[in-house]
């Protein structure tokens, strides 16, 4: 956003105040209200104009570099408990974070790279994300008379008490993934004029999809590890998010900053040896210096049993001779996770011996999976081969299952990719 050079005098005395506030910790602190002599929900702006406040809204910690502007574009000083008005822009930096307090119970985090207009007019409040993402937490539903959306030109998610966040794809569409509660995701096509609407609840994803002639259509999908950011993450004072990383076995420290560091970790190889759990597997996964895990049977024939393994692009897991693996679903998988069990491969995973697969998801999404036994695919099961919506990571430029044995197949094969073996 432009900025330009301006200090009114009253702002030049408040600049005293001006603060360097990097966190300590990832964690959010809301802060306190400050007080003003202007009546609640609005300031004295220039000349003793009322300008309207968006419902006592403040910038109340930033990390990095952070940049606020009114509506004309004129730079805003950072001040303690900095006031933002309809009309105003605030925009983070590489590495550089921003908390937005709307009161005590409305709480939202700019990632880092990331730039979002406030617009209020009476107890309508608009986001508007230019770019980036932008995480938020409205602890209590909004009154009958008050309204919150996030939006792009073409798309709003209406909030009415909710926990997740969304970031802004390629083509400044919302990609929305909800942790708590329930909202409305609107998309407005530019090109018909048509409208289309779908509710989202906790635990799932909107996204508007890509069609070969060029439309979008909008989809619905379960929310995943893989997708949790970390500007998310290290909300470590955030209940919903931390119960969230818990149900997956993970904590704040595995997850890095992409932009964070200059020069990449030696890379390790983590050998685990059975008796293990999903949760040990993902968390070893999900370390940034791991480059492969390989499970060790400790010499006797066994069956793992696995519920949600996501293998990012880069990484290996292998399984030694000696195991067999069966995606079944957690012991509290009807209070807890209300999904199916998954294997998503995006690198590179190597079974020497069978994948039994009775309920769940066998999902090759742009990578490579080798299997040196059989596949059993029951009737309630799935095996899907797929690009990736980069394209696959692969390097032979195809996702690819590859099975020794025979795949003995009851259930779903949908394959957009290569699968080299027999069928029954």
């Amino acid at each position: 956003m432009k900025k330009k050079s301006f200090y009114r005098m009253a702002l030049l005395l408040a600049a005293l105040l001006l603060f360097g506030a990097a966190c300590g910790g990832k964690g959010s602190d809301p802060g306190k209200e400050s007080k003003s002599s202007a009546a609640e929900g609005e300031s004295l702006g220039e000349g003793g104009v009322t300008q309207e406040r968006a419902t006592t809204m403040y910038l109340v910690k930033t990390e990095g570099t952070v940049g606020v502007a009114d509506g004309q574009g004129t730079a805003v000083p950072l001040l303690a408990q900095t006031g933002l008005y309809s009309g105003y822009g605030v925009d983070t930096a590489g590495k550089s974070y921003a908390w937005i307090n709307l009161d005590a119970v409305k709480l939202t985090k700019m990632d880092a790279e990331s730039e979002v207009a406030i617009r209020k007019e009476g107890k309508a409040l608009e986001i508007e994300v230019k770019k980036g993402s932008l995480f938020f937490h409205v602890a209590e539903p909004l009154g009958d008379d008050e309204s919150m959306d996030i939006r792009t030109s073409t798309t709003i998610v209406g909030i009415r008490g909710t926990c997740g966040w969304v970031t802004v794809d390629e083509w400044e569409h919302l990609e929305l993934y909800l942790m708590e509660g329930e909202v409305e995701y609107t998309f407005n096509d530019p090109d018909t004029g048509a409208t289309e609407s779908a509710t989202v609840s906790a635990g799932e994803t909107a996204k508007l999809a890509r069609q070969d002639d060029g439309s979008f259509v909008l989809e619905k999908e379960d929310l995943w590890t893989a997708e949790f950011p970390a500007f998310v993450a290290w909300e470590t004072e955030n209940e919903i998010v931390q119960q969230h990383l818990e149900e997956y076995g993970l904590s704040p420290d595995m997850f890095t900053d992409e932009t964070e560091a200059e020069t990449e970790p030696e890379k390790k190889d983590v050998v685990l040896t059975m008796p293990v759990t999903s949760n040990e597997i993902s968390a070893a996964l999900r370390s940034r210096d791991t480059n492969s895990v390989t499970v060790q049977s400790g010499g006797q024939a066994t069956t793992l049993e696995l519920n949600f393994i996501t293998v990012d692009e880069g990484k290996t897991l292998i399984f030694e001779e000696g195991i067999n693996i069966e995606l079944v679903n957690p012991d509290d998988y009807e209070e807890e996770m209300g999904k199916a069990p998954n294997l998503s491969v995006s690198g590179t995973v190597i079974v020497n011996g069978d994948v039994i697969n009775e309920e769940g998801m066998l999902y090759v999404n742009g990578g490579r999976m080798e299997v040196s036994g059989n596949i059993v695919n029951g009737n309630n099961a799935e095996i899907l081969i797929d690009n990736g919506p980069n394209g696959p990571a692969n390097p032979e430029g195809q996702a690819t299952l590859v099975v020794r044995g025979v795949i003995q197949n009851k259930g779903s094969i949908d394959n957009d990719g290569v699968i080299e073996g027999t069928i029954e």
